[in-house]
């Protein structure tokens, strides 16, 4: 089972954006012109395409490009392979004119984009990203004019979506991680300006790299979707899952409103295992020192007209028509019972709000006492409000409201809401806030 805590899971100060950039080990280089033909260049600075590691890229044999060219009258659309070192077929420029040319090229060729409108080409990044998919998701983009009477011309790609790359530490083994995000969208391969499908959130299944880390290719979108209780990322181990929410900033405290096209966005993680022995357990809350309950059968009972009972211990009345267990109070058990008056004598009868109240800040106070004294001293202990009144904070006192001795004690926590709030119906959740 995994740890759900902030502290199981946290971005670390290296989470942060960065610009999809990397230098090739390879340059193409021109030769001289003679027979008419187009010499283009494929500048391989900003890309990554054969999605090494490291981020480094260079075209592989067998590698495609669709370009597309448009003289101002007609758009034509040719597919180039990396063939021994050159881009075939070559282009012979008298096909596309004597005129000022504009080269627009994306990697790895869209299947079906010679067919369609290359301005609204529908494009779903991949579900499975674990091996070609991450490849045939990162759509490389670039644009280029070629001047009238000008044969050479460079185009460097630039990604036109966005990477994800998670990196994950501590108990890490077992451990499947999926990221969520919108999947469908169009894309102007005339431009690589991208356009989402509402509202179309799956879950993808990211590609590891040798190094343990995770990547997944997604749209540039809006990052606030992913805020919500459903999240950016989830973890499973075992068939216990963890769903993580988008960071509100990065390292550089920047907040983080988008995944931009052509950048990447690194997520750090630290994952630990929650303790098997107590996995569906309940257990006190910090402070509290009282016996587990035993269960029902291994209960004393006692007679529904006793009212003695011993401090600190669990019992149940012997009802035949309800049933009730109940656990007594005991000095330093760091929980808090406050109550209403007997018959409501002292005109507190709409106030278990009140009472409630009461316990939960008291408990608070009690574990907050050195932090309440720092306080004090920089602001005092009073509270003044617009209309003049001023209030003296209560002191987290308790003891339970009728002694078995007979005495009668005052709780000033509540006592300060009986005073001011007098017999008044109310939530405890408008006053714990």
């Amino acid at each position: 089972m995994l740890n759900v805590k902030q502290s199981a899971i946290r971005i670390l100060a290296c989470l942060g954006i960065l610009f999809l950039t990397n230098c090739a080990s390879d340059k193409e280089e021109y030769t001289p012109i003679t027979d008419g033909y187009l010499q283009l260049l494929f500048a391989q600075p900003e890309t990554r395409a054969d999605l090494s590691d490291d981020g480094s890229g260079t075209f592989q044999e067998g590698d495609r490009i669709g370009l597309y060219i448009d003289n101002g009258t007609d758009l034509a659309y040719r597919e180039l392979t990396y063939t021994a070192g050159e881009w075939l077929p070559r282009l012979k420029r008298s096909e596309f004119g004597d005129g000022r040319l504009k080269l627009s090229a994306h990697y790895p060729v869209c299947v079906g984009s010679e067919e369609v409108d290359p301005r609204q080409f529908a494009f779903q990044v991949a579900l499975d990203q674990q091996t070609e998919g991450t490849s045939g998701s990162d759509l490389l983009v670039s644009e280029a004019w070629l001047e009238a009477g000008d044969y050479r011309s460079q185009l460097t790609f630039r990604h036109a979506l966005h990477r994800i790359r998670i990196s994950c530490g501590g108990e890490t083994e077992g451990i499947s991680l999926m990221v969520r995000s919108q999947v469908r969208g169009t894309v102007n391969l005339l431009t690589g300006e991208t356009t989402l499908s509402s509202g179309n959130f799956q879950w993808i299944l990211p590609k590891q790299q040798s190094d343990g880390s995770y990547e997944a290719i997604v749209y540039p979108q809006p990052v606030a979707p992913y805020r919500d209780a459903v999240g950016l990322l989830k973890l499973d181990k075992e068939g216990s899952e963890v769903y993580y929410k988008a960071p509100q900033t990065l390292s550089d405290g920047s907040s983080l409103t988008d995944f931009e096209a052509g950048k990447q966005t690194e997520i750090n993680l630290s994952i630990q295992a929650a303790k098997p022995d107590l996995s569906n357990q309940p257990r006190w809350v910090y402070g509290v020192h009282a016996p587990d309950f035993p269960g029902r059968d291994k209960l004393p009972v006692y007679k529904p007209f006793e009212t003695d009972f011993p401090p600190g211990e669990w019992f149940r009345y012997d009802w035949t028509f309800s049933e009730g267990q109940y656990l007594t109070w005991k000095e330093g058990c760091g929980w808090y019972d406050c109550n209403k008056s007997k018959d409501y004598t002292e005109n507190d009868g709409s106030m278990c709000w009140g009472a409630a109240s009461s316990n939960l800040l008291i408990w608070w106070m009690v574990h907050n006492k050195p932090y309440i004294e720092a306080y004090d001293r920089e602001y005092g202990s009073q509270v003044s409000i617009p209309s003049g009144r001023v209030f003296d904070r209560p002191a987290p006192d308790f003891k339970p409201l009728y002694g078995n001795d007979g005495s009668v004690n005052r709780a000033p926590v509540f006592e300060f809401f009986k005073a001011n709030f007098p017999n008044r119906s109310n939530w405890d959740s408008a006053v714990i806030k």
